[in-house]
């Protein structure tokens, strides 16, 4: 071969083994891999669950929610009041009544009476004064059949302070306390026809002796009205007062009669009088006590005496005495009252009339005073 010739096969031989060791090819394409060009955060992010997976897991949080919500004590309402009072009254022309209460219940108040029958009977309240209250048994079949003195039950939701406030400021100034002093003034009719004297003494003259004398002088009187005014506490079932005056006009004294007795002689004299008369006013203090619509009352009282006395009544001077009675609340604004009343004064004085000087001493005057009462 020439040395031309060969020198070219040599230097071909050697561009084609430089090729083959620079970008070697597998001898295998399947093995071929391509390289992984995601991003390194990508290498990081756990595998997706699977669908069945991911759905379990989604119930269990709600089950658990649930479980967690149902743990969570739910919140209590307000406390249930209940409330007892005592039917004082019934109408006759529609199925209402007055029920006294020892607290204040609140208008539209359910409540329940039991009547004599035994029956449940449902009603509510439509008005709400003081402690007393008009409930309404429109529903009842057996109205009839419930009695004054039945108990009634009203149960209610204990209010907020702001409701309190509400229905207190809706309820007039008296009822919203239970021990309120309260002021009255009555028209007064008193019974009272005789003032008697029961121990006269003194001597009687006849001539050239003395007889010394004792026993008695009655004087007639006309009955009177009058005026009153009180201050008083009243709560039902509890004690109070009743404490004021009492003012009668002026009342004649018709007439007048003696008996007395002395040695060996008795003198018995009546005669008429025509301008004479008396007036008694009265200052008390009573104690009392209302069971509902009733009350009881009893206490001292002092008189003091004004008019044209006659004059064997020298100057009467204030004595005391003492009265008791009681009365019924017709509303809790209108009462009648009856009054058993003692009253006494007394006269120091020596009078003489007739022959007769006479130291009259102390009488007493016993009457029924019969009031009505308007109470605010």
């Amino acid at each position: 071969m020439k040395p031309a010739l060969w020198m070219s096969v040599v230097v071909l031989l050697s561009f084609g083994a430089r090729g083959m060791a620079s970008d070697p090819l597998p001898t295998d394409a399947a093995a071929v891999t391509q390289p992984d060009r995601a991003p390194a955060a990508a290498a990081n992010k756990p595998p997706a669950a699977a669908p069945g997976a991911q759905k379990q897991r989604t119930q269990e949080e709600t089950a658990d929610t649930e479980e967690a919500s149902a743990e969570q004590p739910e919140p209590l309402g307000p406390p249930t009041i209940v409330e007892s009072g005592k039917i004082v009254q019934l109408s006759a022309n529609s199925p209402r009544a007055k029920v006294l209460f020892s607290n204040p219940v609140p208008a539209g108040t359910s409540v329940s009476v039991v009547d004599s029958a035994g029956n449940e009977c449902a009603g509510q309240i439509t008005e709400a004064k003081v402690n007393a209250a008009i409930v309404e048994f429109l529903k009842c079949s057996t109205f009839s059949k419930i009695k004054v003195g039945n108990i009634v039950k009203a149960s209610f939701a204990q209010s907020n302070e702001a409701d309190e406030a509400a229905v207190k400021a809706a309820m007039p100034a008296t009822e919203g306390h239970k021990r309120t002093i309260r002021f009255s003034g009555a028209l007064t009719y008193d019974t009272s026809s005789q003032m008697a004297f029961n121990n006269v003494s003194g001597n009687y003259s006849s001539g050239f002796s003395t007889v010394p004398v004792s026993g008695s002088v009655t004087y007639q009187m006309a009955t009177t009205v009058g005026l009153n005014a009180e201050v008083l506490m009243d709560q039902p079932h509890h004690l109070g007062f009743h404490a004021g005056f009492n003012f009668e006009y002026p009342r004649a004294i018709n007439s007048y009669s003696y008996n007395l007795v002395g040695s060996g002689a008795v003198l018995a004299n009546s005669g008429s009088l025509s301008s004479a008369n008396i007036s008694f006013i009265t200052l008390y203090g009573d104690l009392s006590y209302r069971f509902s619509g009733v009350f009881l009352e009893i206490g001292p009282n002092v008189v003091a005496i004004a008019g044209s006395v006659p004059t064997v009544l020298g100057s009467p001077q204030p004595g005391f005495g003492g009265q008791v009675g009681g009365g019924y609340y017709i509303t809790e604004n209108i009462a009648v009252e009856l009054i058993c009343r003692y009253i006494s004064f007394s006269n120091n004085s020596t009078v003489s009339t007739n022959g007769l000087n006479l130291s009259t001493g102390a009488t007493q005057v016993l009457s029924g005073n019969l009031a009505i009462k308007f109470i605010l």
